[in-house]
C-alpha cells in the first residue's frame, strides 16, 4: 500500500501507538506507560475490542529504525498475543507501507488458528485501508502532520 505522504510523516504517525485508535478499528484506548522518547522499549497500555468483549494489555516497541521500521509485541489477556511489524519505503508519489501481523497463539485460539489468521488478515486489510484514507485526506492529513511536527 502506498500513502501520498513522506516516509518520515507516515513513520512518525504509525510508530506512535497512541494513534492506533484513529486507524485500527479494534483499538479503543492506547496510552504511553512511560515518559521517555519514542523508540526501542517504549511501552503502551492498550485496550482493544474483540468479539467477546475487551482485551487489555501492554504493547512494547521491539524494533525501531527511524523512518524505516517499527515492530511491537504485546502481552494481552486472552489467547492472541500481538506481534506487528511495519516497514516504510520511500517511492514515487509517497511511502510504501508493508505490514506483517504474526501473533503468538495460545489456549483456544490455537484450536481455531486458521480462523484466527483469516480474521487477522481481514482486519489488517481494513486497518491499512483506513490508515490510507486518513493520511491521504488533505484536511485530516494536514491536521495530523501539524500534530506530528509539534
Amino acid at each position: 500500500m502506498v500513502v501520498t505522504r513522506p516516509d518520515w510523516e507516515v513513520f512518525t504517525f504509525v510508530a506512535d501507538a497512541e494513534n492506533d485508535v484513529l486507524w485500527r478499528a479494534r483499538s479503543l484506548y492506547v496510552h504511553k506507560a512511560y515518559q521517555g522518547p519514542m523508540g526501542l522499549g517504549a511501552t503502551y497500555w492498550y485496550v482493544s475490542h474483540r468479539r467477546w468483549g475487551r482485551r487489555t494489555g501492554i504493547l512494547r516497541v521491539v524494533a525501531y529504525e527511524p523512518d524505516s521500521h517499527v515492530a511491537y509485541e504485546g502481552s494481552f489477556d486472552g489467547g492472541v498475543q500481538p506481534r506487528d511489524s511495519y516497514r516504510f519505503e520511500c517511492v514515487d508519489g509517497g511511502t510504501r507501507i508493508t505490514a506483517t501481523y504474526a501473533p503468538r497463539l495460545s489456549g483456544l485460539s490455537r484450536l481455531f488458528a486458521a480462523y484466527t489468521f483469516m480474521r487477522i488478515g481481514r482486519d489488517l486489510g481494513d486497518d491499512l485501508a483506513q490508515l490510507k484514507r486518513l493520511l491521504s485526506n488533505p484536511a485530516q492529513g494536514d491536521a495530523l502532520v501539524d500534530a506530528i511536527r509539534r
